[in-house]
């Protein structure tokens, strides 16, 4: 399984949801600033557009990194905004990854995944079940840990290779997972050039 950009993931769920982080990383994951605009005291309207624009800011600085196109959910969930070191990036060529941290009203996280990426390394979630997102495979795995429903989606993924291009991961209800991720379009398809499983 792939440790390395999930490893930012746990650390993330443990600011909100502490108790929930185990794991640790093999491998070095870079966090990346991201570049924010100032903070507006406009109407709702534009803060919400400062917001998206800070986000699509963030995922360009994955998309640069990660050899799949990177795509928001569509529409991005109300409210998100990126979280204190939203990109984390690891690898290069195939293994290459990136990771975007979102913060959810309420502060939950959610992580979207692009490139190298699979069920994080702290062990596969108790309830695993096949699914399609863009006419390919995924998996869907989801527990309830701490009181809180933590749901994980990664596609194109089969039970016996369980690695894909994209994956997201975060405090949410699998069926919400499971909508986000399929609202999540490529331009082009997923390459299905991730490396081979393994820790």
């Amino acid at each position: 399984m792939n440790v390395v950009r999930t490893a930012a993931l746990w650390i993330g769920l443990a600011a909100v949801a502490p108790g929930l982080a185990a794991c640790g990383s093999s491998r070095a994951v870079t966090d990346v600033p991201a570049n924010r605009p100032a903070p507006s005291h406009d109407s709702p309207q534009s803060t919400s557009a400062a917001r998206l624009a800070a986000i699509r800011q963030a995922a360009a600085r994955i998309a640069r990194h990660v050899n799949v196109d990177v795509t928001l959910p569509d529409p991005l969930p109300s409210g998100a905004r990126l979280g204190r070191q939203p990109v984390h990036l690891s690898g290069s060529g195939a293994d290459a990854s990136g990771q975007l941290d979102l913060v959810m009203p309420g502060g939950t996280l959610l992580s979207l995944l692009y490139g190298n990426t699979g069920f994080d390394g702290c062990g596969d979630p108790a309830h695993v079940r096949s699914v399609r997102i863009g006419g390919r495979p995924g998996l869907l795995g989801y527990e309830r840990l701490g009181g809180h429903m933590r749901s994980q989606v990664v596609w194109p993924a089969t039970a016996p290779r369980p690695q894909g291009d994209y994956g997201l991961a975060g405090i949410l209800a699998p069926d919400r997972a499971l909508a986000l991720a399929r609202s999540m379009r490529p331009k082009r398809g997923p390459t299905s050039a991730s490396a081979s499983p393994g820790c």
